[in-house]
C-alpha cells in the first residue's frame, strides 16, 4: 500500500522521536498528531533509544501518560537498575502531580512514523507487523487527506498545517496563507479563529499563533498569544486592534514577508 492508503487504513499510529530530537522535531510530531487525530486515529508520541526499533508480535507496550504536560517536557530518558526501571522527565517549566499520571497497555501500532531521524529506513525482514515510514514520506499524503475532506473545517486545518512554520526562538508559529489557496479549497478565512482552540489543545497554550493572509487589499494579520510582549509588538507594527489574547491587523500595504520580518526581528 502507498502512504495515503496506509494512513487511511491504520487505526493506531505511533510517532517515534529519537533521543537527539530537538524542539523542531517535537513540533513536527505534534503537527502530525493534530492532523491524525482529526482523521480519527489513535496517536501516541514516543521517545526511543533506537528510532528504527519496532515491537515484535509478542511484545506489549505500556504507556505512561502525563496529561497536559507535553508542551513543557524537554527530554525523556530511562534507567534500568536491577529489576527496576526509572523514567526521567525534564520539564522546561511546571510540575508533575500524581493526578496527571496514568498507566495503560497499548496495542501494537498499525503504522510507525519516524520523526527527525536521518537514518535509512529498512523494514524488510522485520519480525514486526508494523509498517515503518519516515516523516517526509507521510507529510504530504497526510495534508492532502485533510484537504480532501468534505468538512470545510478539516480542509482549513489541512492548509493551516501545511503552512505551519515553527519559530523556536520566539516559540511562535507563523501560518502564511493566500486568498487563492482558501478559494481553491472552498474555505473561508473568517473561520480561522475557530481553529485556535484545536491548535492550542495539540501544541499548547505557550505557543503563539500568527496568521498572515495575502489578498488584493493588502496583508491581513491575526495573532493569538498568551505573551503580552508579543501582542504589543504585533499591535504596534501597523496599528492593530487588541482584544484579550487576540490582535487583529486590518489589510495593510505590506507583503506577508514584510510583516513577518517586522514581527520576528
Amino acid at each position: 500500500m502507498n502512504p495515503t492508503q496506509l494512513l487511511e487504513n491504520s487505526k493506531t499510529i505511533s510517532l517515534i522521536l529519537s533521543p537527539e530530537a530537538d524542539a523542531t522535531d517535537m513540533q513536527k510530531a505534534l503537527l502530525f498528531a493534530c492532523g491524525l487525530k482529526k482523521l480519527g486515529k489513535q496517536v501516541s508520541i514516543e521517545h526511543t533509544q533506537t528510532a528504527l526499533d519496532t515491537p515484535s508480535l509478542k511484545e506489549k507496550i505500556f504507556v505512561v501518560s502525563l496529561k497536559g504536560l507535553a508542551p513543557w517536557i524537554a527530554r525523556v530518558r530511562y534507567e534500568k537498575e536491577a529489576n527496576d526501571l526509572k523514567l526521567y522527565f525534564t520539564l522546561n517549566q511546571g510540575e508533575i502531580s500524581p493526578e496527571v499520571l496514568s498507566l495503560q497497555i497499548q496495542n501494537q501500532a498499525d503504522l510507525t512514523i519516524i520523526v527527525g531521524d536521518k537514518a535509512r529506513l529498512n523494514n524488510q525482514g522485520s519480525a514486526s507487523s508494523t509498517t515503518v515510514l519516515s516523516y517526509d514520506q507521510v507529510k504530504k499524503p497526510l495534508l492532502d487527506l485533510l484537504c480532501s475532506k468534505e468538512d470545510s473545517q478539516i480542509r482549513l486545518l489541512g492548509i493551516v498545517l501545511s503552512k505551519f512554520e515553527y519559530i523556536a526562538r520566539l516559540d511562535v508559529s507563523v501560518i502564511t496563507l493566500r486568498q487563492q489557496d482558501l478559494q481553491d479549497l472552498r474555505v473561508d478565512s473568517k473561520h480561522i479563529p475557530l481553529l485556535v482552540p484545536e491548535l492550542k489543545e495539540s501544541f499548547g497554550d505557550h505557543l503563539s499563533y500568527l496568521f498572515l493572509l495575502d489578498s488584493l487589499q493588502g496583508t491581513q494579520g491575526l495573532l493569538w498569544s498568551s505573551s503580552s510582549l508579543l501582542r504589543t509588538k504585533f499591535r504596534d507594527i501597523a496599528g492593530g486592534q487588541q482584544k484579550g489574547p487576540w490582535v487583529l491587523l486590518r489589510p495593510a500595504p505590506l507583503s506577508s514577508e514584510q510583516l513577518k520580518y517586522a514581527f520576528l526581528s
